[in-house]
């Protein structure tokens, strides 16, 4: 009488442990994000600063660069997103990449091995509300190893930004 529920209830197990074995592997995590407000804090509505972008790259792997060719992989973003605290006053600039030709691609790349660092000039908006707040920025990348390339991936990281109360 209860052998065909345990030999249903074995069945389905088998199946889960199946599934569960059969699931994708998760890519491995190449590069670890830190970001960060600039040295002037607390500001004040108007004034410029910057946030700062660190990013330790796993041994073995590399990043590629903020400027590739157009048919090349993909380059390196960093942005502020939209939000009510700061806005954009000029392109990212960083740390100096390498610079070789690569055979895959047959022109120059441009990419970071074990660390990087950017970083982003903002201004305040005017109607920045005072206090402690948080900016969100994404970074979008492209890391690869000598055997492998993972896909583009975007992050999303948030950064406090000290506001003075307008005076």
């Amino acid at each position: 009488m209860y052998a065909p529920s345990l030999a249903l209830a074995a069945i389905a197990c088998i199946v889960c442990v199946t599934a569960e074995s059969q699931a994708p592997p998760q890519p491995p995590q190449t590069v670890q994000w830190h970001v960060a407000a600039g040295p002037a804090s607390p500001l004040q509505p108007g004034q410029r600063s910057t946030i700062e972008l660190t990013g330790q790259i796993l041994e073995g792997w590399h990043v590629y660069g903020l400027k590739q060719h157009p048919k090349g992989p993909t380059e390196l973003k960093f942005s502020v997103d939209d939000n009510p605290v700061v806005q954009p006053a000029g392109a990212p600039a960083g740390t100096a990449t390498i610079r070789r030709v690569d055979p895959g691609f047959g022109f120059e790349i441009q990419y970071y091995t074990d660390f990087l660092q950017l970083t982003l000039p903002v201004q305040v908006k005017q109607q920045a509300g005072a206090g402690k707040q948080q900016v969100p920025v994404s970074v979008r990348f492209q890391s690869c190893s000598e055997r492998t390339c993972l896909p583009p991936a975007t992050i999303h990281l948030l950064v406090d930004v000290n506001v003075q109360p307008h005076v």
